[in-house]
This record gives structure tokens, C-alpha cells and sequence, in this order.
């Protein structure tokens, strides 16, 4: 079977993709906010099925596809660049969480 996903960011955009994405901080999928809010984003899998006839080839699997979605909050906070006077490491604090 092979899935695809379809990503609904909540802003009036959309897209599909062949991999689902990953936790942080592997960024293989993300999304550009324009403004600041709380948006609502839908994931939904798309599963369809193929088989194989030895000696004849490959085909789809007939029926309805198979589909799993789920939605969740994003909050998008507003960042804006700082010119500092020497070099700054930023480091993570977990109580941001």
C-alpha cells in the first residue's frame, strides 16, 4: 500500500506530499505563516492499495480508498530579527514549552 498526505494549514493554503513529515528537528515538511493566530490544521492520509499477477503486471486494488484524518491546533507567535554587539549562542530553555 502507499499513502499520501494532504495538508490543510488553516490560512487558506494547502498541498499534498509523499512523506508525512517528522518530529523536530528533522524539518523535512513545513509551512510559512504570514501573520500571527491560532490555526487550525488538518492532516489527512490517503491509502490506496495495488497488486501483482506474476507473469501480468500490476494493478489497483478496486474499492474505496482508505482514509485517516486528524486536526490539531497551531499557535504562530511573532518573531522579528535583533542586530546584537557580539556573537550570541541562543539556547533552548525547556520552560518556553
Amino acid at each position: 500500500a502507499t499513502a499520501l498526505w494532504h495538508w490543510v494549514w488553516g490560512d487558506g493554503k494547502a498541498e499534498w506530499t509523499a512523506a508525512p513529515g517528522a518530529a523536530y528537528p528533522m524539518h523535512s515538511l513545513g509551512h510559512q505563516y504570514r501573520k500571527p493566530g491560532t490555526f487550525r490544521v488538518r492532516v489527512s492520509t490517503v491509502w490506496q492499495a495495488n497488486y501483482e499477477v506474476s507473469g501480468i503486471g500490476t494493478f489497483a486494488a478496486r474499492g474505496d480508498l482508505i482514509t485517516q484524518s486528524a486536526q490539531f491546533p497551531v499557535n504562530v507567535l511573532s518573531a522579528r530579527a535583533v542586530l546584537v554587539a557580539k556573537e550570541y549562542r541562543w539556547r533552548w530553555n525547556p520552560m518556553w514549552e
